[in-house]
């Protein structure tokens, strides 16, 4: 049986998922993975902040030795689609085990992310 966590990516402190990581993989949990969000904004409506995807999976990588790693789901109209590949690059190139890395094209709860950072969100058929 193979069991991956979610990496706690709703906090300031890289420390917090780094431990998680170092934690998971002296159990033998088979692999880590982290959500692709610039922010989280709770039921109270509070902005909460996120550590980036590429650079929590690269550190989680470095810590990790040959635990499979992945992201919770690469938002294609986050990032140009070369930066996504450059990323992926340069995760690979860092780890030791394998990569599950989803692409996808946002939901309902990505709109905000994106007028935040003056993103385009455009209609589901052209995000796809």
């Amino acid at each position: 049986m193979k069991i991956g966590l979610t990496l706690p990516s709703f906090v300031e402190d890289v420390e917090v998922p780094l431990l998680v990581v170092a934690r998971a993989a002296s159990e033998g949990v088979s692999g880590v993975f982290a959500y692709d969000h610039l922010f989280r904004v709770d039921r109270e409506g509070n902005r909460r902040p996120a550590i980036e995807c590429f650079a929590m999976l690269t550190a989680a990588a470095i810590e990790c030795g040959a635990m499979t790693l992945g992201a919770l789901v690469v938002r294609a109209s986050l990032r140009p689609a070369a930066v996504v590949a450059q990323s992926v690059t340069t995760l690979r190139a860092c780890a030791n085990g394998p990569l599950v890395i989803g692409v996808g094209a946002g939901d309902k709860e990505s709109r905000v992310e994106h007028d935040a950072f003056g993103l385009s969100f455009d209609s589901l058929d052209v995000r796809l």
